[in-house]
């Protein structure tokens, strides 16, 4: 058997089976699941179901579980990229408190913004936003720049500016269009229901 001497995010060594690298059952020193284990056992109770925080508890087990769990969904695009969660948000209560502080409310979710690609959870780099802005905030989204702007081609179709539908946007910017054209041209049905 090949051990190898590691070490763990948080700074400490441990020797690991060769295997268990490999195969991803080691993914940290034992501090992801005596963090998440220990919130879980601390009294202030929004582990319950039914609890006032319940939601906001389980958001915090999710984004730990998407940065330091390789068996949980979304560890690929978090974790695996290198996403982490701060210091100071590893327990649970200054998370709780910063949410409370910063507009959490049961029908928002967690959102790493402004920086969606690369940066962590962290306070400069988290709000909670309606799943339509969270969404807007993809990585995978489509990013076009009009008029000095830059936003993501559904918030180009809701614009005030916008004379064609999402899909009709879509397909005008795919066959090469300029953006402000694509955006701001009418469509010829349009022009046809005008005229008559």
């Amino acid at each position: 058997m090949h051990y190898y001497v590691v070490i763990c995010d948080c700074g400490n060594t441990r020797r690991v089976l060769s295997c268990s690298l490999v195969s991803g059952a080691s993914t940290s020193c034992g501090c992801y699941r005596r963090e998440v284990v220990k919130a879980c056992n601390t009294t202030h109770g929004d582990s319950r179901i039914g609890s006032a925080y319940n939601r906001l508890f389980d958001c915090w087990v999710s984004m730990m579980s998407r940065c330091y769990n390789e068996k949980a969904t979304g560890y690929d695009t978090h974790g695996g990229r290198g996403i982490t969660v701060c210091n100071e948000w590893r327990t649970y209560p200054p998370f709780k408190e910063w949410a409370l502080a910063n507009g959490y409310e049961k029908h928002l979710t967690l959102d790493r913004y402004p920086n969606n690609e690369s940066g962590d959870y962290e306070p400069s780099n988290c709000r909670f936003a309606t799943y339509k802005e969270q969404n807007r905030n993809r990585r995978d989204n489509l990013l076009i720049t009009a008029f000095g702007e830059t936003k993501c081609l559904a918030e180009w179709a809701d614009d005030s500016r916008c004379v064609v539908g999402y899909m009709a946007l879509w397909h005008r910017l795919k066959s090469g269009m300029e953006a402000e054209l694509a955006i701001t041209k009418p469509s010829q049905r349009s022009k046809t229901k005008g005229g008559s």
